[in-house]
């Protein structure tokens, strides 16, 4: 199995394809196999590059270092000889994305964000409730007892119903270890959070959100629209949170459409 050392962290990476490189990162409780469907389907024009920030999946525990998950990106498109990449992130993984692309704007050819969580973009009251039982269930009843808050949220209820990734997802979940939900985030700070660098942004950028996701993530995403300069916006029919899973053949057509600079939407 393919491992790379990034800031002194064993990280678990997949490479498909070759041509321009589309870097694709996970959201919080999943890792590298939420986005099977797009490195299948692109790995046929483009080299793809998934892989499990420090903390999930395969890749080490976290310790008790503080931490950059962009850092750990850079570190990791260094090493393995990359200069140029299109940037994919998925919820938590459109977090470190933003992040990343203010730091290494020169690395960056275009920003996707998929029904993505943004540091600093004002917290709708029910996605507040939702973090605080989480936080709860986590330290008062464990492991299990937060994995059941998660799995219920409404958050995860169309992907959970879904026939085919519905069982990958609940695979994720249950080989997910909630060090995060039990400790406190040693994830160090750039200095600005991620919606107040959002105009330093100048690289395309799509944005799409499921029509089914929360109110939270709808008006992230309806603000990411409304604030980065050069940016595509579009809703998913039909699907929730995880969009990509939910209905693959419509993202892969609609990023697909976006790396291919067509002006469409669906």
């Amino acid at each position: 199995m393919p491992y790379i050392n990034c800031n002194g962290i064993n990280h678990y990476y997949e490479i498909q394809g070759e041509g321009e490189v589309i870097v694709f990162i996970h959201g919080m409780a999943l890792d590298h196999r939420m986005w099977q469907e797009q490195v299948a389907y692109f790995s046929k024009n483009y080299c793809c590059l998934s892989y499990d920030m420090r903390g999930f999946g395969k890749s080490v525990p976290l310790d008790d270092q503080a931490y950059s998950l962009a850092e750990d990106l850079e570190q990791m498109l260094s090493l393995l000889g990359m200069e140029k990449v299109h940037v994919v992130g998925l919820s938590k993984g459109g977090n470190v994305a933003t992040y990343y692309v203010v730091q290494f704007p020169e690395r960056v050819q275009s920003l996707t964000l998929v029904d993505a969580h943004v540091n600093g973009h004002p917290i709708h009251e029910g996605y507040e409730h939702f973090k605080k039982a989480l936080r709860k269930a986590s330290l008062e009843g464990g492991d299990r007892a937060a994995k059941e808050v998660w799995s219920a949220s409404e958050i995860f209820t169309p992907v959970m119903l879904h026939p085919s990734a519905g069982p990958r997802f609940r695979t994720m979940l249950e080989e997910f270890d909630p060090v995060f939900w039990r400790e406190s985030s040693k994830e160090k700070s750039s200095g600005k959070l991620a919606y107040q660098c959002l105009q330093e942004i100048n690289c395309p950028c799509l944005v799409i959100v499921g029509e089914k996701d929360i109110i939270h993530f709808r008006q992230v995403a309806e603000s990411l629209a409304a604030t980065l300069k050069n940016v595509r916006y579009e809703v998913m029919n039909g699907v929730g949170h995880m969009a990509n899973m939910e209905d693959g053949k419509t993202f892969n057509r609609l990023f697909e459409g976006f790396l291919n600079g067509e002006n469409f939407k669906i």
